[in-house]
Parts: C-alpha cells; sequence; structure tokens
C-alpha cells in the first residue's frame, strides 16, 4: 500500500520493485490530466501492467448498460 502518486513521491521507490499495481481513480475527484499523468509514472516505473479500477462511477456514466475496458499502453 502507498500513499497517493502525484503529491508525494514515495511510488518512486516502490514501483520498480511491486509485484502488482492497482491504480485506484475517483471519478470525479481526478482530472484527467492528473491520471493520465499518473499513469505514464506507472507504465514508466513499474515491471508490471497497472490494474485499473475506477471509483464512485454510475451506470449513467458509462453511456449505456455495458461497461467498457480500455487497455493502456
Amino acid at each position: 500500500d502507498a500513499p497517493p502518486l502525484m503529491p508525494v513521491r514515495d511510488a518512486d521507490t516502490l514501483l520498480p520493485i511491486a509485484d502488482h499495481v492497482v491504480f485506484v481513480v475517483k471519478i470525479r475527484g481526478a482530472s484527467l490530466d492528473a491520471a493520465e499523468l499518473s499513469l505514464k509514472t506507472i507504465k514508466r516505473l513499474a515491471k508490471v501492467d497497472p490494474l485499473l479500477v475506477v471509483n464512485q462511477s454510475r451506470p449513467s456514466d458509462s453511456g449505456s448498460s455495458y461497461y467498457y475496458y480500455y487497455g493502456y499502453r
């Protein structure tokens, strides 16, 4: 477990040695720019691809009754 990625630099030390990375984004709490920058940092430092969890979303947020997966590389 680590503190938030952007305000604290602990992740720079932890990401290279992590076996798994779970990136949690609050749907109405983070800007798109901050989320993209965080993902770029994770991709640069981590040995593994992150699991993305979108927190506090509603079915109406997706635009339909289905949720979509988007791979970030």
